[in-house]
């Protein structure tokens, strides 16, 4: 921060630019122009590599943007008499309005975040009990304040006992931009100048970062050997910082299981992937089993998002509490062997699990 002004310069153009040069959606930067900013940041850290204001522009430039409001997920369970909806971005219902209609008619219910949080993108409600005979048609319509809108259809047929519909991201982009082929070969472009630059600067953390950021917004599979070493050497460079870098790799590793489940798959192995949390669980809320044994989890909290989960198998990790667990109606098994529970006030959140019939404590 001994620069001042050139924090402030670039602030200043990420402040500017969205407004001068607006994007297809508000907050973004025309693309042509966004190109020509590489090439200025590209000078600059190049002319200082150790100056950071202009590390954290080229990462506000190589940024996701914002998504447009959309549905992920529409669900609903005649046995659970429930319906699940998630969003490409997290929502809050003091500033918009969900509404659903079954055959027409407006639905007197209550949504509910997993965890009784304020803000989220996964939203869940009970339908009336008894409500869903015979053929239903359902609507749901999501405004928020700012106009924008968003809604999603649902048949249920007689006889069937859930209905589904995917929302229209396809899974191998769910954690990236889809990116034009000229921004592609920019990013390409700017890769290759950061790796050079990391050969000349060895303990530079800052190529290291945007080298990993590049690579993940490229195509994060591809590139899924070369991010676990660089961060591994961002680790070693930067050790004060460790735990974040731990975080990116828990996160880009859980992305990658994600992208690889099918619509219909109803189990996922986040097992010995040296996890030190679990991410996007809001893409997970189907799920009967899953499996996040030998890693290193101590939260639970995110595992709240799990509505049809069953079974969880969480040995060989450091949990310590079991916060989060408490809002899964249909758990019926729980293992936690081997890990931090010292008593059984950790365990207590257990008792609002009305289905839990199975817990494995032992080490």
């Amino acid at each position: 921060a001994a620069n001042f002004s050139n924090y402030s310069a670039w602030h200043y153009r990420s402040s500017l630019l969205p407004n001068i040069y607006p994007g297809p959606r508000q907050g973004t930067v025309r693309e042509d122009v966004l190109l020509e900013e590489y090439s200025l940041v590209q000078n600059a850290t190049f002319t200082d590599p150790g100056d950071q204001s202009a590390w954290f522009y080229h990462r506000w430039l190589t940024g996701r943007e914002k998504p447009a409001l959309d549905f992920l997920l529409f669900y609903v369970s005649r046995e659970a008499s429930q319906v699940i909806v998630n969003f490409t971005r997290q929502i809050s219902l003091a500033d918009t309005e969900i509404n659903m209609t079954m055959n027409g008619a407006l639905l007197s219910i209550s949504w509910k975040a997993p965890c009784q949080s304020l803000c989220s993108p996964l939203w869940y409600a009970h339908l009336p009990e008894g409500s869903l005979h015979g053929n239903c048609i359902f609507k749901v319509m999501v405004k928020t304040k700012d106009n924008e809108c968003a809604s999603a259809d649902l048949p249920l047929a007689r006889g069937q006992q859930e209905s589904k519909v995917a929302g229209n991201i396809p899974r191998n982009h769910l954690f990236s931009c889809e990116l034009s082929a000229a921004r592609t070969c920019v990013l390409e472009k700017e890769l290759k100048t950061c790796r050079e630059l990391h050969d000349l600067e060895p303990h530079n953390k800052w190529p290291l970062l945007t080298c990993v950021l590049l690579m993940r917004a490229l195509d994060g599979s591809r590139f899924r050997m070369d991010i676990k070493k660089f961060l591994a050497k961002l680790t070693a460079v930067d050790p004060m910082r460790r735990n974040y870098y731990s975080d990116l790799n828990s996160k880009f590793a859980a992305e990658s299981v994600i992208e690889q489940l099918n619509e219909d798959d109803t189990a996922a192995d986040f097992s010995g992937l040296s996890l030190t949390s679990i991410c996007h669980t809001n893409h997970l809320a189907l799920l009967h089993e899953i499996d996040i044994s030998k890693n290193q989890i101590k939260s639970l909290q995110p595992l709240g998002c799990l509505l049809s989960i069953r079974k969880i198998v969480l040995d060989d990790n450091c949990v310590e509490r079991c916060d989060g667990l408490g809002s899964l109606l249909m758990l019926t098994c729980l293992s936690l062997r081997n890990n931090k529970i010292e008593d059984k006030d950790c365990l207590f959140v257990l008792k609002t699990c009305p289905s839990l019939t199975e817990l494995n404590l032992d080490e």
